[in-house]
């Protein structure tokens, strides 16, 4: 039996809860207190109901995203570099995600957040930055893209047949592309994807 199907037999009988680990790294300007972010992974987890488990929140001093920073993927700028290459050092497991709130006003393009898969960024790690106008949501949006890119299977598409590549139709999903507060809603197909993440674990309950 592989690992998959070893951990839906474990979740499927109550031993074991789906979990996702995080190190948080919050940047000295940011403007979301802990309590709002505990808030935000709260509200991740109620989404795709899964774990999303805080290991440490580390605030940084003299680090810097600047606004409109168009890091993406390889395309990393050397202040989002510098911030990776802290993340190996302080948290190198590979096996969880690194979480920067920063103290941006947004990304590129207005992007309120942006995800760096492991395959295509150069710390082989899975990274995500947010902005300081980031939504309650859009960690939770980050991070499916992470649960999808993690998916050896997807490489980052979204599952849902109602979707344009990454993203959603449907402004209600919460991998529709607009900045959009009240998307909360996530397809079984989605979830069930998510769950085949190689970054979820089975924590027992």
């Amino acid at each position: 039996m592989d690992r998959f199907k070893q951990n839906q037999e474990l979740s499927k009988s109550g031993h074991a809860l789906p979990s996702v680990y995080a190190s948080v790294f919050a940047i000295r300007g940011c403007n979301f207190t802990d309590r709002e972010i505990k808030n935000q992974f709260t509200l991740a987890s109620q989404i795709w109901k899964i774990n999303f488990i805080i290991q440490d929140i580390i605030v940084l001093d003299h680090y810097s995203v600047p606004t409109g920073d168009n890091s993406y993927h390889n395309r990393q700028s050397r202040e989002v570099q510098r911030l990776f290459d802290k993340r190996i050092r302080m948290s190198p497991n590979i096996a969880t995600v690194g979480v920067f709130y920063s103290n941006a006003r947004v990304l590129s393009n207005n992007a309120t957040g942006r995800a760096f898969p492991a395959p295509i960024n150069k710390t082989s790690v899975y990274n995500i930055i947010l902005t300081k106008s980031a939504r309650e949501n859009t960690l939770a949006h980050e991070l499916g893209h992470i649960l999808f890119h993690s998916n050896l299977d997807l490489q980052g598409k979204n599952p849902d047949p109602n979707s344009n590549g990454n993203h959603s139709k449907d402004s209600n999903n919460i991998m529709h592309g607009n900045a959009n507060p009240n998307k909360r809603n996530t397809t079984s197909l989605q979830r069930l994807k998510a769950l085949e993440s190689t970054l979820v674990k089975y924590q027992r309950s």
